[in-house]
């Protein structure tokens, strides 16, 4: 399965690495966050994210005009009905995490991919606050995602080599 467009749940650090990241590599891109304070700090963020990038000589002026093109921050959750994958981002708190993952499942589509960037918090538990198990994976990019160029692809017990596969290929692009 091709990821064309990506939402992320938590535009903290870690989530707005993850988006710049995604934009540069020509994916569309929406940041959710919880208050338009929270999204205009992130939108700072990234830019700021880019323009460090575009200064170390990683990437173009064009390339970072188009990355600044392919993303948008948002404070409504249900942006993520039209992605193909939705990363959850947000701090290391289990309850959290399954709430916003319960929520996140309600929305999408039965089948986009529902990853979460934790590094802690067993991914078993966070897919049981979904009714699709086998269609979450983890993907803990590291910290700062635009420089590590490791991501840890996770599977659940249900989750098909098929659909490791696609996570391993988006991470590879990515």
């Amino acid at each position: 399965m091709a990821v064309n467009k990506m939402a992320v749940v938590g535009c903290g650090t870690m989530g707005s690495g993850i988006i710049q990241v995604a934009a540069q590599t020509g994916i569309e891109v929406v940041g959710i966050e919880t208050s338009e304070a929270n999204a205009e700090r992130a939108y700072e963020r990234i830019n700021a994210g880019l323009d460090g990038t575009l200064k170390r000589g990683k990437i173009t002026e064009e390339q970072a005009a188009k990355a600044r093109e392919a993303f948008s921050i948002t404070t409504d959750l249900g942006a993520v009905a039209s992605a193909d994958i939705v990363v959850e981002a947000v701090y290391e708190d289990v309850a959290l995490k399954n709430d916003i993952l319960g929520r996140i499942d309600k929305l999408v589509g039965p089948n986009t991919f529902i990853a979460s960037n934790t590094s802690t918090i067993p991914l078993v538990i966070l897919a049981g606050a979904t009714t699709r198990p086998e269609r979450v994976v983890g993907l803990h990019f590291f910290n700062p995602v635009p420089a590590m160029k490791l991501v840890e692809v996770i599977k659940t017990p249900v989750t098909s080599e098929d659909d490791v596969a696609a996570m391993v290929e988006l991470a590879q692009r990515m």
